[in-house]
């Protein structure tokens, strides 16, 4: 996989709590699914300053899929990110909502830079 990979996602359902997209592009790519679901971080975890969760469809029933990652805001609208992790290895994920859809940004397996997420939290709103 190249270090820097950008998918294409169209919203294709929402509710209150959760927004089903399809990916518009045909990239190749080692976790993500043609579907993949956002949804409201519910409080039901220890973790901290997570907004979201990012699921896979890997299973037919939503509840039931792979959450990736937890979405963490940034000081940019509509901006967050995330890891993913795999044994040892963290690979960054940046997530951003655009009208009609989202864009999200994979860093090659095992890349995490961190100068990109100091950027993402330092710029303003």
């Amino acid at each position: 996989m190249r270090s820097n990979q950008t998918h294409i996602f169209r919203l294709e359902k929402s509710n209150k709590y959760s927004w089903i997209y399809s990916m518009a592009s045909d990239l190749p790519t080692e976790f993500l699914t043609p579907k993949i679901r956002i949804e409201t971080f519910n409080g039901f975890s220890n973790v901290k300053g997570v907004e979201y969760y990012l699921r896979i469809r890997n299973t037919t029933n939503w509840s039931k899929c792979k959450a990736i990652t937890g979405l963490f805001r940034t000081n940019q609208k509509g901006l967050y990110f995330g890891d993913r992790k795999a044994g040892k290895t963290k690979t960054l994920i940046v997530v951003k909502f655009v009208e009609g859809g989202l864009q999200l940004t994979e860093y090659g397996k095992g890349i995490y830079p961190k100068q990109v997420v100091r950027s993402l939290l330092a710029q303003p709103v």
